[in-house]
């Protein structure tokens, strides 16, 4: 569904002023290292630790229930809204998409330009930064729903030319992640793989029933040895930070403990980048591409500027 101009405007004009009545979000820190940017480059991820305060942590506890309750600061829907009271199983994986819409906490969050400013130290990045969306995913106790490995390139990057290293995602740990609550786990260097590695496996493929059969596909295809492999599970705490390349290969285990593991991701863009012509953007994207001869414009109405 392609979005006139006028509507955009009318749109953006009633977030903005939402979200400008929110206090800028002041982090703990906000600084990347040279040895950050050289283990990003090589690793294809990086930690970050104790970046956002403990009291913005607990906020958002608040606001992500808030959120799955279907309460909606702004009157603006998310584009996605995957779990709902009453209807889904208590167990089951949670997850709401472009809650920066829907709720001005969140979105002063994803929004930070410091948050962006390091996103685009780590990528290198000589242009602006932007928001291609974000994402609150919950996995309550005893979630037995993982996320198979995947690259977000898949439905990221691919929206876009140039398509290479034109997007970054960031972590943010609401709750401490370990390994029994599902905490990410990375293919250390896979960034550096064929980035169409994924169509080898059929997609992205987020629930496959092996958890690995993605990952050897795809260093089959790479001409990596699957000996070589290596994966590592990120133990963070509450208000680390995680950035990983788009073309990296993650995923994630069940929560097999008693207690929540919630997280905040945004997926940055860089401010570069115009939609791809053919075929056209997937769904979230392609919605919020404009009529020409804006066709090609990624509005800032839709995919915010950061920094």
């Amino acid at each position: 569904l392609k979005m006139s101009v006028l509507r955009c405007h009318r749109l953006l004009s009633r977030i903005r002023c939402a979200l400008y009545s929110v206090e800028p979000v002041v982090l703990n820190h906000n600084h990347i290292s040279d040895a950050m940017c050289q283990q990003f480059q090589t690793d294809g991820y990086v930690v970050v630790p104790n970046v956002v305060p403990s009291h913005i942590i607990r906020t958002l506890h608040q606001r992500t229930a808030n959120l799955f309750e279907g309460v909606f600061e702004t009157g603006i829907f998310p584009d996605e809204w995957h779990w709902r009271k009453g209807i889904s199983k208590e167990g089951a994986a949670r997850e709401i998409v472009n809650a920066w819409k829907s709720d001005t906490i969140v979105g002063s969050v994803v929004l930070c330009p410091d948050l962006g400013a390091m996103a685009k130290k780590l990528m290198g990045w000589k242009t602006g930064v932007q928001l291609g969306q974000d994402d609150v995913v919950w996995k309550p106790p005893h979630c037995s729903g993982g996320v198979g490995f995947h690259q977000d390139s898949t439905y990221i990057s691919d929206q876009f030319a140039v398509r290479d290293n034109n997007s970054i995602t960031m972590w943010i740990a609401l709750d401490d992640s370990t390994p029994a609550k599902g905490a990410v786990q990375y293919v250390v260097g896979s960034h550096l793989w064929k980035h169409d590695a994924t169509k080898r496996v059929g997609g992205a493929h987020f629930h496959s029933g092996d958890p690995m059969h993605n990952v050897h596909v795809a260093a089959e295809y790479s001409n990596v040895d699957k000996q070589q492999i290596t994966i590592n599970t990120t133990e963070v705490t509450a208000g680390s930070l995680i950035f990983h390349h788009q073309d990296i290969w993650h995923g994630s285990a069940g929560n097999s403990t008693d207690e929540h593991r919630r997280a905040l991701v945004a997926h940055y863009i860089s401010s570069d980048v115009e939609f791809r012509e053919e075929p056209q953007p997937d769904y979230i994207y392609g919605r919020y591409k404009l009529e020409p001869p804006n066709h090609q414009v990624v509005s800032t109405t839709f995919f915010p500027t950061v920094c």
